[in-house]
């Protein structure tokens, strides 16, 4: 068996052609065109909208993933996540034969902005570069016809099968397009899907129920013959030098043809046949490229025609950024790099967007054998990131089994990190700028309903330094800080005392006291050492910590928070000093399920070796009885880390009902506080306001099993006891 790291996933296949393997592919560029709106640009919806009157438009630019890996597609489906509508009646599904662009993703500020007071007439431009029912391209490439329906634009794929469900409809047949994609990549231009019914299916923006392309495959035999690949591009002084090998059995004549602008420009031919293993250089003139934009490179389109049959066209094609920074490695690592690099340009540096970059970054990046291009120690995806300017974070995330420093035990994971391994790599832009991101799990009445989309490529700050070096700009920090110092549930922890430590020394840099729940961090700046910072709040004789990472300040400053940021640091401090004396111990517990008393008596026991499991239901629940009012101060709960994932703890008195009762903490996600906050004894604890109640109950925010060894209450030690 053979493990084929290509970029973003790991993708096995035997080396027996019998065996099948398979690849899911949901990162996809999409939008729908409406004839009504034909200067409207739909890339940023949550869902694409088909009917009579638009086209719906979908590209997976991750199968470039499989090119070069000579495999043979069996069979590939598309799925469809049904968002309204009864039944699709699709009138044609083709393949794309013209390129076309996405457009931005829609933003808050966006949503939000006036149109254009133009002169009446004058029709509102379409987003540059963004299809639209009039153009491919927004102000540069238009449509053979509008609405993608010439035969230069989209061909219909034959023998498809198309199925629904209730929640989803599943196109398949898509095996030999899929195989043209992979086989030559510069024809993926993705799928156009008509339908003759009005219906809706959940976009790559939607946080479930993306389109998903599900690929079937196996090792391709290996076919005889000539084998002609573009080796290598490199800008000369009189235009490109681009080398071509024979990698394959037979010798061949070959072409090569560089465009700009989708427009034929130099074109030159071999004049002899290349030999086997053999290679040849050759120089083309650059053609003439418009400019797409602010600081794009000029992408240069390099073709490679065999003189008869290639036995492995993937290699066929090369795409050149003219005036993009070229990056190298050893000889041997070459094969990695040119994947590497296809990669951050067909996907990563495009994909990677956030709300102050919709489009993601314009940068794009070259493979190059010249010695003075950049040397990268290897060809990974964090060594090209680092080299076009990405800053190395990736120790600031870590949980408390790989502690970087002795000053603190208390992990800090990040939520959503990119592909170099930290950072946040959630889409923000549907909120306004000033809001403030929870970067640590926590219950909120916004995040909770709407959470955010992960996208998983590269993180929000590695785009922020990459497109200021592209851009020749700084990245900026906010000139003030201010960290809301809260506790479990989101109230204020005022009068408390704090310090701010520099982790490597363990030595304070600032003190004072939380006033009515806030710190003022002092200024800091992106080159800060081991790119974080400790705040360590204390109340009552307890100490917690939170770390104040760097990149998190940079990417607030890029949501616009330039003068003034704000970031929230959840801590598990008690309003009143604790007594050690276990309150639950022996106490009376039942749950939801109406189970023995046997079942769970270990749970305010001595613990039971195995645990107790807790039933997943929504709203299930586990509930102490104190026998009598008391005030509470800390709730532990002993765990191996599996128990339920987000609930919430309540506190009632005697005489109150369960729906009177008020909250003690909400935990968003155990596992990750099992991770990064545990004790040393295993428990996670629970602090907070010292209510007075009687009956403590444990409520279930979602659907999964939870098992539970142990559950600790300790009462709050009152004035003048």
């Amino acid at each position: 068996m053979l493990g084929l790291v290509l970029g973003l996933a790991v993708l096995p296949f035997a080396t027996a052609s019998s065996q099948t393997e398979s690849a899911s592919f949901s990162r996809a560029q999409d939008t729908h065109i409406v004839s009504l709106e034909p200067d409207e640009n739909f890339g940023g919806s949550a869902t694409l909208s088909g009917g009579p009157d638009r086209t719906i438009l979908i590209r997976f630019p991750e199968i470039s993933t499989l090119n070069g890996n000579r495999v043979k597609v069996k069979s590939a489906t598309l799925r469809l996540t049904i968002v309204a509508g009864d039944k699709p009646e699709f009138r044609q599904i083709g393949a794309v034969k013209s390129p076309w662009s996405e457009g931005p993703l829609r933003t808050f500020i966006k949503n939000f902005q006036a149109k254009p007071n133009l002169p009446v007439g004058t029709k509102t431009p379409a987003p540059i570069n963004a299809a639209t029912w009039r153009e491919r391209f927004g102000q540069r490439a238009g449509w053979q016809r509008p609405g993608a329906q010439g035969n230069n634009d989209a061909t219909e794929i034959p023998n498809l099968q198309v199925t629904s469900s209730e929640s989803e409809v599943l196109v398949g047949g898509l095996g030999p397009t899929v195989q043209n994609w992979i086989s030559t990549p510069e024809q993926n231009f993705g799928i156009a899907l008509k339908l003759a019914n009005k219906f809706e299916f959940a976009s790559a923006q939607s946080t479930i129920g993306q389109p998903t392309l599900i690929v079937e495959f196996e090792p391709a035999t290996s076919a005889t013959g000539p084998d002609l690949a573009i080796d290598s591009v490199e800008s000369a002084a009189d235009g490109l030098s681009i080398t071509v090998t024979n990698l394959g059995t037979e010798p061949a004549k070959f072409s090569l043809s560089a465009k700009g602008d989708e427009r034929t420009g130099s074109e030159i031919g071999s004049a002899a046949p290349l030999a086997p293993g053999k290679s040849e250089t050759v120089k083309v003139s650059k053609p003439a490229v418009s400019k797409l934009g602010e600081d794009f490179a000029k992408p240069i389109r390099i073709q490679l025609v065999t003189e008869g049959a290639d036995a492995n066209p993937e290699d066929n094609h090369w795409t050149f950024y003219d005036g993009a920074p070229s990056v190298r490695v050893a000889p041997e690592q070459w094969a990695q790099l040119k994947k590497t690099t296809s990669l951050f340009n067909e996907l990563l540096l495009p994909m990677s967007r956030y709300s102050w970059c919709p489009s993601g970054t314009s940068a794009r990046v070259n493979p190059s054998r010249s010695a003075e291009a950049t040397l990268l120690p290897d060809g990974s995806i964090k060594s090209v990131a680092l080299s076009l300017g990405a800053p190395d974070f990736s120790a600031t995330n870590f949980d408390q089994t790989k502690p970087p420093f002795s000053t603190s035990r208390r992990g800090s994971s990040d939520l959503a990190p990119g592909l170099t391994g930290y950072g946040d790599t959630r889409f923000e832009g549907t909120l306004p700028g000033t809001l403030t991101i929870p970067y640590e799990p926590s219950s909120s009445p916004i995040f909770d309903v709407t959470p955010l989309s992960v996208q998983a490529l590269l993180p929000a700050t590695d785009i922020a330094f990459i497109d200021a070096k592209h851009r020749g700009k700084a990245v900026e920090l906010p000139k003030t800080t201010i960290i809301r110092v809260l506790d479990l549930v989101g109230r204020p922890i005022s009068g408390a005392d704090y310090i701010l430590l520099n982790p490597s020394t363990g030595v304070p840099f600032a003190e004072g006291k939380t006033g009515t729940g806030s710190v003022v961090l002092p200024a800091t700046t992106a080159g800060e050492p081991a790119g974080m910072r400790l705040l360590r709040v204390t109340k009552n004789g307890v100490s917690d910590d939170f770390w104040i990472k760097t990149w998190q300040l940079v990417d607030t400053a890029a949501r616009g928070n330039q003068a003034v940021a704000f970031l929230e640091a959840r801590l598990n401090l008690p309003d009143l000093p604790i007594e050690q004396s276990d309150l639950a111990k022996g106490k009376s517990i039942s749950n939801s399920e109406n189970d023995p008393p046997a079942k769970l008596v270990s749970l305010v026991g001595n613990g039971a070796p195995s645990g107790v499991t807790l039933v997943g239901k929504d709203r299930a629940w586990v509930e102490i009885d104190l026998g009598r009012d008391r005030t509470i101060a800390e709730i532990a709960l002993f765990s191996e880390g599996d128990f339920w994932k987000s609930f919430q703890i309540l506190g009632y008195g005697t005489g109150q009902r369960v729906d009177e009762a008020s909250p003690f903490a909400i935990e968003a996600d155990f596992r990750w506080a099992f991770a990064n906050r545990k004790d040393a004894d295993g428990a996670v604890r629970y602090r907070g306001p010292a209510p007075r109640v009687r009956f403590i109950r444990i409520i279930n925010r979602g659907k999964s099993d939870g098992r539970l060894n142990r559950i600790e209450i300790k009462a709050a030690q009152l004035p003048g006891q």
